[in-house]
């Protein structure tokens, strides 16, 4: 009987033990699952990005050639061609406000 009952104990103590150790993973699991996807946030948000437009005068929506478009608060930046089109690669992605000036001379 006494043989019976320290089988039944260790055998208690090992679904205890592996209880335990299988909340202690899923946990450990869960936050390096978290890490991760936080890293791939990050990564995405430092991608620099590539701005494409079109600049219109507003008198007679004719497309205006030679305008310059600045990313403010940066010297990047281009002219708008002779179809008034402009890119701009490699935009940080922190930038959200951008300046657009013609020369009116």
């Amino acid at each position: 009987m006494c043989l019976f009952l320290q089988k039944a104990y260790k055998q208690i103590d090992n679904y205890y033990i592996n209880q335990i150790f299988s909340e202690r993973m899923k946990k450990r699991f869960v936050l390096l699952l978290a890490c991760l996807l936080a890293g791939i946030g990050l990564a995405i948000a430092q991608t620099p990005k590539t701005i494409t437009g079109v600049v219109i005068s507003e008198e007679d929506n004719q497309p205006v050639v030679g305008a310059s478009v600045l990313v403010k608060g940066t010297a990047i930046g281009t002219t708008t061609n002779v179809d008034g089109k402009f890119t701009i690669s490699n935009v940080p992605s922190s930038a959200r406000t951008k300046s657009i000036g013609y020369p009116l001379s």
